[in-house]
């Protein structure tokens, strides 16, 4: 097939330098659909600039409106949908679309005009989103993870250290209050990596953060975070209710990181209590739980095992053979 996928509002696959560090989660899940799609034998297009390693062709985004083909995966931005001459168009949610939102975006009008196929990354995504929105047709494909977090040596050993990669308003203020006042005094050893985030955003002051272990890291691109997991203890993803896959809880599962949530949105569906993870109720029993994990090991271990169960079942070549079943019936 020939497929074209257009990223939401018109944003750079890319820095100026071509490199994948800067990228944020829907960007990446563009990239890596497009070369899983690829892999299988399709010939993809992508909207944007992207690094020249990657398999899909990158397209100008002035020249969507000539494109045509079997289908156009328009990503969180329904905008595109009427660019172009395909035979199928499909709608990737990534955050929730109220109508509301979808009218004061402009996107309630193409959605309306060119009735859309809908892909959503989770069944918490298909619930939240509003009836009314006239989409053909609604699936469930979850997203992948990049193939390097199932590629971490797991038989390291483990240090007292946790790792933050959300967007700061996603609860790292609360965080790094509860690691201040419960974690860092019951546990001195314990280290909150933050990255991405300065202790601004998280309202700390750096000689507080040096005191109670937070140590605070520019973005970093998935080598060197997946470099990370090999020795950390577990990842800190509070959630949040426009969450609705959750790409760095399941590649720090991949990696065999169990993760530490208060179940916000997408996170009560990725993180099984027990099992992959711990859920907790609150910013300080999620200080209790991060204590607990620094000194029980065999709890650690049992988490751990639990979390690379989600090797395999998170892999792009996964996700791609269900876009390919989709856009094959559709086309």
């Amino acid at each position: 097939m020939k497929i074209t996928i257009a990223p939401p509002s018109r944003s750079a696959l890319s820095d100026d330098e071509g490199s994948d560090g800067a990228l944020g989660g829907i960007e990446t899940a563009c990239l890596e659909l497009g070369d899983a799609l690829v892999e299988r034998g399709h010939e993809v297009t992508i909207a944007g600039r992207f690094p020249a390693h990657r398999k899909a062709r990158p397209l100008a985004w002035d020249r969507l409106g000539e494109s045509q083909g079997d289908a156009l995966i328009s990503c969180n931005d329904a905008r595109a949908l009427q660019a172009g001459r395909f035979k199928a168009r499909v709608f990737w949610s990534h955050n929730p679309l109220a109508v509301e939102k979808a009218i004061r975006k402009g996107q309630f009008g193409p959605i309306w005009r060119t009735r859309p196929n809908a892909v959503f990354g989770s069944q918490d995504a298909l619930a939240a989103i509003s009836a009314l929105l006239r989409f053909r047709d609604r699936t469930v494909i979850p997203l992948g993870v990049t193939a390097l977090f199932e590629a971490v040596p797991t038989d390291l050993p483990r240090q007292p250290h946790f790792a933050f990669v959300s967007q700061a308003q996603r609860g790292l203020p609360d965080t790094c209050r509860v690691w201040r006042a419960m974690v860092s005094p019951a546990a001195p050893g314990a280290r909150l990596h933050v990255f991405g985030s300065t202790p601004a955003q998280a309202r700390i002051t750096p000689q507080a953060a040096q005191e109670a272990g937070v140590l605070f890291h520019p973005r970093v691109g998935k080598q060197e975070l997946a470099r990370f997991y090999e020795t950390a203890t577990a990842l800190i993803c509070i959630g949040a209710a426009d969450e609705t896959f959750c790409l760095a809880a399941a590649e720090a599962q991949c990696a065999g990181l169990p993760v530490l949530t208060l179940g916000i949105g997408a996170l009560a569906e990725r993180v099984s209590h027990g099992v992959n993870g711990l859920r907790a109720a609150s910013f300080e029993a999620l200080a209790v739980d991060a204590i607990r994990l620094c000194r029980d090991r065999e709890l650690g271990l049992f988490l751990r095992e639990g979390a690379l169960r989600a090797r395999g079942q998170f892999s792009w070549a996964r996700s791609a053979k269900l876009w390919e079943e989709l856009l094959l019936r559709l086309a």
